[in-house]
């Protein structure tokens, strides 16, 4: 293999295929293969005016998805690396692109000042961080739009070089880049474009962020490299207006699409609330569904909802992958639909044979998620590092030419995952059986929360830096119902009084962890003590464990008990208006929010936007839609709203 990205996209321009970017309803901005390449070669003339080189990194920090790609390709053809960051809405996402600008040898900064403008108050210079005019030195605006002068021709990469460093989506404290080549990329893709069973008539929607391997790989570069349309839909707008994915689907006649978890269910609560009908979605072969745990149950009636739409059942389609395998892992055969086995819950600890199990309250369904894709190999270890039989549950390890070669300038974390044989650990348990690779759980601890991952260890600090938690004395995990889409947070917290002694703490913790991640299901749990390993580290799993068998049953209800005080009846404008308000405080805990303060003035963000409307939706069940709250964008105005719709019924 000699080729590169680059020659990915010069094969592309060469074809008829094109690209549009879906901007609302009714505007989609076309970009034919030819013109993102040209497009591309004149952001490079920019980037190389400015002193980027063959090997800088570029972060590429911007919302557009427009700059985004034509920054990105630029990098790209440069020889440059693209570094892409989320433009998050907290300051803990702006430390994170901080940290992540002073981890890079040679970086430079691809950003909108909208976003930057955020950023700089935080540069100070101390802590490992840069300075602002440290930022501003190597900083390219993304709002100089590509000009009609001729572009710079591209500078040859070499298939061994790195292509892209791909930053967890979850970890703002100690940021993890994940090193991928350009071999890791092709040889992924090659394997993705065979083993799903990619042709010509192929064409693709996604709505997943570009700063996501599954949004930027798996639906923008795995189309460029099969030369097919698609279609790219900016997450916010899915977030606002979730009917519009299958709406765009349905209209452009895509065969393929994706879908993690809790975006199924944002789907069906709004499809549900509004009397979506879809358009017939018979083109629909294959709806990717990874990128977090599969709820079978959660899959079943997102089927069933669409079958009068035509949609096939056969399309869904399970799969498995991570950052370090630079996507994919494993796909089952195309067409082969949702395969699930039923396991007792009490039977898939390390070492375990997994037997399938009759139904019933102890047996969890679990998806089935196919074979290893091409040039990938998956084998189940034990906690030893001994290879384990077929159908037995263990460690999933992975190696072969898609995987990492490790963390950029990492090297303890490398060595955590990495091992001298290739083998990489992902972190996640299952074990291979009839049906292909099944993922049981995570030996990672990672949280799942509306398709973000969140380290129980950030989640801590958080709690030590803005509640009155001292160190080393509140540990985080995270347990799922069968039939839950996100995660349950538990909280463990020393505490050896009576649980009437931090109903306040409870309250303070839970609004900090429901403002963060989004969970609602937050359970505050007092223990005597954080059980530790000899090497001192915290034994979330144990603790997890035994919540699952019962044993903090009592205590969690009590503490619970304590925390609820009695809920007045909002009545009148007035009751209605101080409710608001107490959900604004709990989504978005750093800002003061008042009566007429207008929620898009004041910078709130889509995601924020989604979960005050979850919360109004469960305080005033089915009187408030998403639309309302851009037609009545203050607390006093949407208050009047809602007192007027509850004196009608």
């Amino acid at each position: 293999m000699t080729e590169t990205l680059a020659d990915i996209l010069a094969r592309a321009a060469n074809s008829a295929a094109s690209l549009w970017l879906i901007e609302s309803a009714d505007t989609e901005h076309h970009l034919p293969y030819r013109a993102l390449y040209e497009h591309a070669l004149r952001r490079l003339a920019a980037l190389q005016a400015a002193g980027a080189r063959p090997g800088d990194q570029v972060i590429l920090h911007v919302k557009d998805l427009y700059r985004f790609l034509t920054g990105f390709w630029a990098a790209v053809l440069g020889g440059m690396v693209p570094v892409p960051v989320a433009v998050g809405h907290t300051d803990a996402h702006r430390l994170k692109l901080l940290r992540i600008f002073a981890l890079l040898e040679r970086p430079w900064l691809f950003s909108e000042h909208g976003p930057l403008e955020r950023v700089l108050p935080l540069a100070s210079g101390t802590e490992g961080l840069p300075a602002a005019d440290a930022l501003e030195a190597r900083l390219i605006a993304a709002e100089a739009e590509p000009g009609q002068e001729a572009g710079a021709a591209h500078t040859g990469a070499r298939t061994e070089d790195l292509a892209l460093i791909q930053f967890s989506s979850g970890s703002t404290g100690d940021p993890k880049g994940v090193m991928l080549t350009h071999r890791n990329l092709l040889t992924n893709l090659a394997a993705i474009l065979r083993c799903a069973g990619f042709g010509s008539r192929d064409s693709m929607l996604g709505w997943m962020p570009l700063t996501h391997d599954m949004g930027l790989i798996g639906f923008h570069l795995t189309p460029v490299a099969a030369r097919i349309d698609h279609w790219i839909m900016p997450t916010d707008l899915f977030v606002r207006r979730p009917t519009l994915w299958l709406d765009k689907a349905g209209e452009h006649r895509v065969t393929m699409t994706c879908s993690p978890n809790f975006a199924l269910r944002h789907y069906l609560n709004a499809a549900q609330r509004h009397g979506h009908r879809p358009p017939p979605l018979d083109a629909l072969r294959l709806i990717f569904n990874g990128a977090e745990p599969i709820s079978v149950p959660l899959v079943r009636e997102f089927l069933e909802h669409l079958a009068p739409a035509r949609l096939d059942p056969r399309a869904m389609y399970p799969v498995y992958g991570l950052a370090e395998a630079t996507l994919a892992v494993s796909f089952p055969e195309p067409g082969s639909g949702l395969q699930a086995l039923g396991l007792a819950r009490s039977g898939l600890g390390v070492g375990d044979a997994a037997v399938e199990t009759l139904p019933g309250a102890a047996v969890q369904e679990l998806a089935c998620l196919g074979d290893p894709v091409d040039h990938c190999e998956v084998g189940i270890f034990d906690d030893q590092g001994e290879r384990l039989p077929t159908g037995r549950v263990g460690r999933i390890w992975i190696r072969g030419g898609n995987v990492t070669q490790g963390y950029y300038r990492n090297p303890a974390a490398t060595a955590e995952v990495l091992h001298e044989d290739g083998w990489l650990d992902t972190g996640d348990l299952g074990f291979l059986g009839p049906c292909g690779l099944v993922v049981t759980g995570r030996a990672k601890e990672i949280i799942f929360a509306h398709g973000q991952n969140f380290y129980p260890q950030d989640l801590e600090a958080l709690i030590e830096r803005e509640t009155p938690v001292r160190p080393g004395r509140v540990a985080v995990a995270a347990d799922r119902a069968e039939s839950a889409e996100d995660d349950t947070l538990l909280v463990f917290l020393v505490h050896k009084g009576p649980v009437e002694e931090i109903a306040d703490l409870a309250r303070e913790i839970h609004g900090k962890l429901v403002a963060h991640t989004g969970l609602e299901d937050v359970h505050v749990i007092p223990v005597p003590r954080i059980p530790k390993t000899t090497s001192g580290k915290v034994q979330r799993l144990a603790l997890v464990h035994q919540y699952r068998e019962g044993a903090f049953t009592a205590v969690d209800h009590a503490v619970e008990s304590a925390v609820m005080r009695p809920d007045p009846q909002a009545t009148g404008e007035a009751g209605i208006q101080g409710r608001l308000l107490d959900i604004c405080a709990q989504v978005m805990p750093r800002r003061a929010v008042g009566p007429d303060d207008n929620l898009f003035e004041i910078g709130t963000s889509s995601l924020e936007l989604a979960r005050i409307h979850e919360a109004i939706e469960t305080a005033f069940p089915g009187l408030v839609e998403v639309t309302d709250l851009f037609d009545h964008p203050t607390v006093r105005d949407l208050a009047r709203l809602l007192n007027e719709r509850l004196s009608r019924h």
